[in-house]
């Protein structure tokens, strides 16, 4: 026979019962929608197999073209068959998923990361064919990476600091049962054995996840360690849901836990608000919509609240995961101080020694002051904001915002800050909300000093536009905040200046988000490399 391509899923340890492994909601269905057949006892008797039949349905595309053809049509349906393979190995339960049979499991109880520790432990590290990436800032980044030939992970351009592993395929070698492998929170690979042998192959699978060697070369990766302490769980749970009540929200936000072709994606759902359609997934505006009954939000809401996305091919709605599932937060606990994020419906801890390393270096290096900038009103727009900063600096301050240079040859535009002030501080002002990312931010800021420093064409437009907008008689005064034609940059003189405007109840640098840091810091290495100063400010909004 051929080789059967297997999607494996290994269940927690308190998973004990086979039927177990279904919400409840499933679970009721079991004789019913869905139907169970033990296996022999060639097999093993405590494996089953779990199949649901689904309706007929028609294709989406058949609405679309019936009008342009001649000829009727013979009737053309579709059906699909979900299907579990069930059985316990070693007192785990392990389940292969045939067809949709994935749409059965209830994903909260399954081992997070089973499959991802099984690839890294049994790759050749260099021979990796493919890594997916996320990365948490305030918004999620997902990258998909292949190589046409094996390689190592460097050719893939990894940040081992700020991006979190969440899949990587590869080849492995003296394996009797597959040699290729791709692992995330499931295995899959092509095996080449009958259905007898599986028992074997999930033994192997098991003894992969329980080994440490992937600390050799992808130590990297416990950077985030998984809370399992029911207590601790407890507590982030319920400063969650307090700040989402507050309607204030610090570092959380929405973000569909699995990669999705976005452009085929045109509106959202999200229980809880009667059937509202959102065109995009936005915390902000679901908490609005709540209104009053934000009060009576609870953990048991969000578990059990679904979101679900509607795909334009088909016009039909998809549930992608529960609304706890899909929220991305930071907190941290008092005691200890220690830093969390909730990543897909888990409590991660991120490493002590990182945390202590990044708020560390940003203590040396970045002044955190906002001192002498007037708070922003409550609805103000980031541009209106900027004008009434002008506006109320005497003088002091030239308004730059949207106004584009174009750097020697370079085919677009930057612009060079928002505001530049006479004692040489270039201002990018950003307010914090789900359209505008810091990353974006914090680079637009080094891509400004760079060509500043490097390119003489781009200071000579800059120059010639702040004469033609100072007021007669005042250009002296700007004149000595850029190098004449012939003259350098002296970096040093100028400070790069961020102003980000943001509701928080937070202190000190806490309500900068953690991987918002980390990028900031790969920012402010490039800028003080340079010579620049750099500072980072935190604009209050009030009434």
């Amino acid at each position: 026979m051929g080789k059967q391509r297997l999607t494996i899923y290994m269940f927690r340890e308190n998973v004990q019962d086979i039927e177990d492994i279904f919400d409840l909601e499933r679970k009721s269905q079991i004789g019913i929608e869905v139907f169970k057949i033990p296996t022999n006892n060639a097999f093993g008797s405590d494996g089953c197999l779990f199949y649901k039949k689904q309706e007929d349905n028609t294709p989406a595309w058949l609405s679309y073209v019936i009008p342009i053809l001649a000829e009727d049509l013979p009737e053309m349906k579709t059906k699909s068959i979900s299907a579990l393979l069930v059985t316990r190995v070693k007192e785990r339960i392990f389940a292969i998923a045939f067809g949709y049979g994935r749409s059965l499991i209830d994903l909260q109880k399954i081992e997070f990361n089973f499959g991802l520790r099984v690839a890294l432990n049994l790759i050749d590290p260099k021979q990796i064919r493919s890594v997916d990436t996320k990365l948490f800032d305030d918004l999620v980044l997902s990258a998909k990476m292949q190589v046409s030939r094996d390689a190592g992970l460097a050719s893939f351009n990894v940040d081992t600091q700020r991006d979190i592993l969440k899949s990587v395929a590869g080849k492995i070698d003296g394996n009797d049962f597959f040699n290729t492998i791709s692992g995330s929170d499931s295995v899959v690979l092509n095996a080449d054995i009958g259905a007898l042998k599986v028992p074997r192959l999930l033994e192997q699978l098991l003894e992969a996840y329980q080994s440490e060697a992937y600390k050799k070369n992808f130590g990297w990766v416990d950077h985030l360690a998984l809370v399992r302490d029911e207590k601790t769980i407890n507590l982030l749970d319920n400063k969650l849901v307090g700040e989402l009540r507050s309607g204030v929200l610090g570092s959380t936000h929405l973000a569909l836990p699995d990669v999705l072709d976005l452009e085929d994606i045109d509106a959202y759902k999200i229980q809880g608000t009667r059937g509202v359609e959102y065109p995009e997934l936005d915390l902000d505006s679901y908490l609005k919509e709540l209104g009053d009954a934000l009060d009576q939000l609870s953990l048991e809401k969000l578990k059990r609240f679904h979101v679900s996305v509607r795909f334009s091919r088909t016009q039909a709605y998809d549930r992608r995961g529960t609304l706890y599932r899909c929220l991305v937060s930071e907190q941290r606990l008092e005691q200890g101080g220690r830093l969390y994020v909730l990543i897909e419906g888990r409590w991660f801890e991120v490493d002590k020694l990182l945390v202590e390393e990044v708020d560390s270096y940003l203590e040396e290096r970045i002044t955190f002051d906002a001192k002498g900038f007037p708070d922003a009103k409550v609805g103000e727009k980031e541009t209106n904001y900027n004008q009434r900063l002008v506006r109320e600096s005497g003088g002091g301050l030239l308004l730059l915002d949207a106004k584009v240079f174009r750097p020697q040859g370079a085919r677009t535009g930057i612009e060079f800050c928002d505001v530049l002030s006479k004692e040489g501080e270039i201002i990018h002002v950003k307010r914090k909300s789900r359209s505008s990312t810091l990353s974006h931010l914090f680079a637009q800021g080094t891509v400004s000093a760079k060509t500043f420093l490097g390119d003489q064409s781009f200071r000579s437009e800059l120059r010639d536009y702040i004469r033609d907008q100072v007021k007669v008689g005042h250009s002296d005064d700007w004149s000595q905040v850029l190098p004449d034609m012939n003259e350098s940059v002296v970096p040093n003189r100028y400070c790069i200046r961020y102003l980000i405007i943001a509701k928080s109840s937070r202190t000190g640098m806490d309500w900068l988000p953690f991987f918002s840091k980390i990028t900031l810091i790969q920012n402010t290495k490039e800028l003080l490399q340079m010579g620049y100063k750099v500072t980072v400010g935190r604009v209050s909004v009030s009434d």
